[in-house]
């Protein structure tokens, strides 16, 4: 699916719904010294921690849908690992409850929360278009090493 697929389909439910808010989550694992233990952790953790949005007691439950890739950087310190994520929610929601079930689960409380205003189609444009980059390796001068994995869910 590309971008103008996902912006579309996003845009579609906030006309039908105008209650819905949108939000920019990333979820952030400490640095690990091969790109292999990087994936597969992120991969569980995420999955995992999105497994709670069944519990009526998790912040996760607010979540109406979301859409996300995940992502990975070398910048010379090991590979550092993130999933970014639009979710859609009617009610706030509390990045201290998110950043403390990310800890329970993972022992690290890099959780990032930004609201997204969707009436202004430009920042929920580049939101969406940032999410849904095309996967690939992109070594630069820096000796800084970056893998973007688009992988929706």
């Amino acid at each position: 699916m590309k971008t103008e697929d996902y912006f579309q389909k996003v845009i579609a439910l906030l006309e039908e719904d105008r209650s819905l808010k949108v939000s920019l989550l990333t979820l952030t694992l400490r640095n690990r010294k091969w790109l292999e233990t990087a994936i597969r952790e992120i991969r569980k953790y995420k999955s995992d921690f999105l497994k709670k949005r069944r519990l009526k007691k998790s912040e996760l439950y607010k979540f109406i849908g979301y859409v996300g890739n995940i992502e990975f950087t070398n910048k010379g310190r090991g590979w550092n690992s993130h999933a970014h994520l639009i979710v859609l929610h009617h009610k706030e929601l509390d990045v201290g409850k998110i950043k403390n079930e990310w800890y329970n689960l993972t022992g690290c409380y890099h959780v990032d929360l930004r609201p997204v205003e969707p009436s202004i189609q430009n920042s929920l444009h580049s939101t969406v278009s940032y999410l849904t980059k095309p996967k690939h390796i992109i070594p630069n001068e820096s000796n800084e090493t970056t893998l973007q994995a688009k992988v929706i869910v």
